[in-house]
């Protein structure tokens, strides 16, 4: 989960959805809340990002250098 490995994100969430938090990165929910799924999604996508973007830098720091 995205606030797991990038805890900064927990200050972008709602109280509304910070409430529904078990542990680090569960979420309980009864019911279906649109407004919160979509905020979840949106925390999720963030943390995905960074995630990418982190493999890329890795990538680069790990390919061999090209002689000429």
């Amino acid at each position: 989960m995205s606030v797991y490995g990038c805890p900064d994100l927990l200050e972008t969430m709602s109280p509304e959805l910070r409430r529904r938090m078990q542990g680090k990165a569960c979420f309980n929910f009864t019911s279906v809340d649109e407004s919160l799924f979509a905020e979840l999604a949106r925390i999720t996508e963030a943390g995905f990002e960074r995630f990418l973007a982190l493999a890329a830098e890795a990538d680069k720091q790990r390919a061999p250098a090209r002689s000429r």
